[in-house]
């Protein structure tokens, strides 16, 4: 039987961890400047879970394409154009690769799963309501380069953007399921729908193509998992033409791919760049953080540009083994994912929780991939988390299961009575009641 006060502390320090990450206060308040307030939050999750006891068990196939991915980009940092560039990165990976691991472990409950999804949501709900606010008091009409908010990898309004597009289908799904309150107060489905509606107008104000282009389809993939294809159909165009209207820069759009829109035509030539280091450097790529270096000092290039695609950062950087395994881990969560839903429906266990995030996740996904077309975010957190909450996922949706199946075992065994207000099982057996009892409360 599972303790539920066990792995308090070290919940506690990753929630700590997730705001320092996410919020960057030691780069917005000159204060903090210099404190490493994330790498202490690691540190504090590290003692907090072996002063626990915290069991390292839970094994996934994305475990093994994260160690590998790890390893790869240890021989890309030996084999790099210029080590002084790569090493950095492998050394800030390290760090997502023990954070990963650790947070797999310390979130084994459904409780502690809702918390970090919940945190996670007001975290960027925070970085919304400032870029809806400025939208609103602009008039509608901002700059070309679009509005920011936040420190670190949310002061560029297409990383932002693409930050952004990952909670929607999350706040979506969790806002038709969730009946809870915040402190007592507050509906967390009237949260859950502020965050909603209010992200796409977020979208709007950073002004980022790539960002807007992947919330249609996200719109697309709600629409496709959704049972009323027709009233669908109208929400869908309607939420597209709403945004449309409120687009500030429409003009912008337009020019797309056109010869007007020189950020394209460089975007284009950047791509080119990448592919052609992958050619060149088949197996490791040129080295993390190399792509603009030796663009210009072997390819002759005078953009000071990254390649403003995740993937072709991923085929440039680490060659085709690092595009592939990178592939592989976004197919993976895809696979965990339908496998949450799988389990829990076959067996009718009634977690609706699991299975909406399983559906949320996926409608993430899908604007991740669509809007890191047009940035680079690989060394991001983006992804990192997303992948910590899908392992995560299909772990729980595995207990939950078994957990059924000794529920149907015990029935088959004896009759259920009541107890102290817990159900138990009555056999003819002390030691077998006891047997099961613990297998029911698992």
């Amino acid at each position: 039987m599972k303790d539920p006060k066990r792995g308090r502390i070290s919940f506690f320090f990753v929630i700590i961890y997730l705001i320092c990450e996410y919020m960057r206060p030691q780069q917005m308040y000159s204060s903090l400047s210099g404190i490493p307030l994330a790498k202490i939050a690691i540190a504090c999750i590290v003692i907090a879970s072996l002063l626990e006891g915290l069991r390292f068990n839970n094994f996934n196939f994305e475990n093994v394409l994260l160690l590998l991915f790890l390893s790869l980009i240890f021989l890309s940092c030996v084999f790099a154009v210029n080590q002084e560039l790569a090493w950095p990165v492998f050394f800030d990976f390290v760090k997502w690769a023990v954070i990963y691991f650790l947070l797999i472990n310390v979130i084994n409950t459904k409780e502690k799963l809702y918390g970090v999804v919940v945190a996670y949501l007001l975290l960027h709900f925070k970085q919304v309501q400032y870029l809806v606010r400025g939208l609103v008091l602009s008039g509608f009409s901002i700059g070309k380069t679009g509005l920011y908010a936040g420190a670190g990898f949310f002061a560029n309004p297409g990383d932002l953007g693409t930050a952004l597009i990952m909670v929607l289908g999350i706040s979506y799904y969790m806002m038709k399921l969730d009946t809870g309150k915040l402190f007592n107060l507050v509906k967390m489905k009237w949260v859950f729908m502020a965050i909603t509606v209010c992200t796409p107008v977020a979208l709007l104000a950073t002004n980022s193509r790539g960002p807007s282009l992947a919330f249609v389809f996200c719109l697309l993939g709600i629409w496709i998992k959704g049972k009323r294809k027709f009233a669908g159909i109208f929400v869908a165009v309607a939420a597209v033409a709403v945004f449309i209207v409120l687009m500030p820069n429409w003009d912008r759009f337009q020019q797309t791919g056109t010869g007007q829109d020189k950020t394209g035509q460089e975007r284009l030539q950047l791509w080119a760049a990448g592919l052609q280091m992958a050619q060149d450097h088949m197996l490791t790529g040129v080295g993390p953080d190399n792509f603009v270096y030796v663009n210009q000092e072997y390819y002759g290039s005078e953009l000071d540009l990254v390649q403003h695609n995740t993937f072709i950062q991923a085929l440039s950087e680490l060659g085709y083994t690092g595009l592939f395994l990178f592939v592989m881990m976004i197919i993976g969560c895809f696979r965990n994912q339908r496998m949450v839903r799988r389990i829990l429906k076959e067996k009718g266990t009634g977690n609706e929780f699991l299975i909406e995030l399983s559906h949320g996740l996926d409608i993430g996904l899908i604007g991740f991939i669509v809007a890191s077309f047009f940035v680079s975010v690989l060394y991001y957190p983006f992804f990192w988390i997303f992948l910590v909450i899908s392992v995560t996922l299909i772990r729980l949706a595995k207990e939950a299961s078994l957990s059924q199946e000794s529920n149907a075992e015990a029935a088959q065994t004896g009759s259920i009575k009541e107890l102290d207000g817990v159900g138990v099982f009555q056999t003819d057996s002390v030691a077998e009641n006891r047997g099961i009892y613990q297998a029911w409360k698992r």
